[in-house]
């Protein structure tokens, strides 16, 4: 039995086919070390401490999911006031800051308005009328006050006449600036008033809108300025519809710029906003109030 086995196996060997090439190894590996012959390397407590080396205990814990999606830092309603003219006139800027993004406070002095006046007919034929008798009547005046500086020093009349007569002179001379002067302001600008009303901002705030310029002639009611009041900002989030049952409407977010790091990010809460949404995006609003700090 012996015999036939080795013999089959030598015709097998004989039979096999000469075309058979023997398949070379992947890789090759030159100098090979043996793990337990590695270089450990052992650290001592300061060089740890250097590299910032730390060996703490891995653990399995549970976080929630958050998203990451865009939104818009707005304004909430009632908290924009704008600032009118109380009547009809012409502006004088009174600050040099009104500029949009200007902070204002509280009783800041924003404009000077000059009112037009009544735009009675012959105004200026009667501001030539009250020069001309204002001056006549200074002139009798002087002319009475030297008659009885005159009869003073003859001592015919009393000291107090002449005292009553030099109080009404000075009081006409007066008279006469004030004529002059209104006829002035009548020539250059016929229609302002020479008193000027103050316009002081109602709250504090930031400019928003700037809807005029100094030098204009505005009517009552005109809007001069739009005031916002950035103390208690809210964000709007819109998001995808198919998302609201996955998230929790109550939890708190963190809100950044987009320039701004990750650390760099401020808490907000969800609050009740109006039901606002974009059906053309599929996606409904949610509100968060940031921290007035």
């Amino acid at each position: 039995m012996r015999r036939v086995v080795l013999a089959l196996l030598t015709l097998l060997a004989c039979e096999a086919p000469t075309g058979s090439v023997a398949h070379e190894a992947p890789a090759h590996v030159s100098n090979p070390v043996a793990e337990s012959e590695l270089p450990v390397v052992s650290l001592r407590k300061e060089a740890s401490a250097r590299l910032a080396i730390e060996q703490v205990k891995v653990q399995s814990m549970l976080t929630p999911a958050t998203r990451l999606v865009g939104g818009e830092v707005i304004v909430p309603p009632g908290r924009t006031a704008l600032v009118t003219a109380p009547v009809g006139g012409e502006l004088r800027e009174a600050s040099a800051s009104l500029v949009p993004g200007s902070k204002i406070l509280r009783g800041d002095v924003l404009y000077r308005l000059l009112p037009f006046a009544p735009a009675d007919r012959d105004l200026q034929a009667r501001a030539t009328r009250e020069v001309s008798a204002a001056a006549a009547q200074l002139q009798a005046a002087e002319a009475r006050v030297e008659r009885l500086s005159q009869l003073g020093a003859d001592k015919v009349v009393a000291k107090r006449a002449f005292e009553d007569a030099i109080a009404a002179r000075d009081t006409l001379r007066a008279d006469v600036e004030v004529a002059r002067s209104r006829a002035s302001s009548m020539r250059s600008a016929p229609l302002l008033s020479d008193v000027a009303l103050t316009i002081r901002a109602p709250s504090a705030g930031v400019i928003r809108v700037l809807s005029v310029s100094p030098g204009q002639a505005v009517a009552g009611g005109t809007v001069l300025l739009e005031l916002v009041q950035v103390d208690a900002l809210q964000v709007r989030v819109p998001v995808y519809a198919g998302d609201l049952a996955q998230l929790d409407a109550a939890a708190p977010v963190q809100v950044r710029a987009l320039t701004a790091r990750v650390d760099e990010a401020v808490s907000a809460s969800a609050i009740a906003g109006p039901p606002t949404s974009m059906p053309e995006r599929a996606t409904v609003d949610r509100y968060f109030a940031l921290s007035s700090s």
